[in-house]
């Protein structure tokens, strides 16, 4: 059994949210998390190919934060 968790952490492409999304993959775990664009995404999921998903959520964009509440 694996003691590797799977975390969903905000706002990953900067402060806090950056910084526990970094530690979370350095002690292996898999992080899914928020960025506001796509050069977000491309550089968080540069981290780890297998271990660290990102997800465009920009909650100022009000018709992506609608479409994203329906998944």
């Amino acid at each position: 059994m694996s003691l590797h968790k799977t975390l969903f952490i905000t706002g990953i492409s900067s402060g806090f949210g950056k910084a526990l999304a970094a530690e979370a993959l350095a002690a292996g775990h898999r992080v899914i998390g928020t960025v506001r664009n796509k050069e977000a995404l491309q550089a968080f999921e540069a981290l780890s190919a297998e271990r660290a998903h990102g997800v465009i959520l920009d909650v100022t964009d009000f018709e992506c934060s609608r479409l994203r509440r329906q998944l």
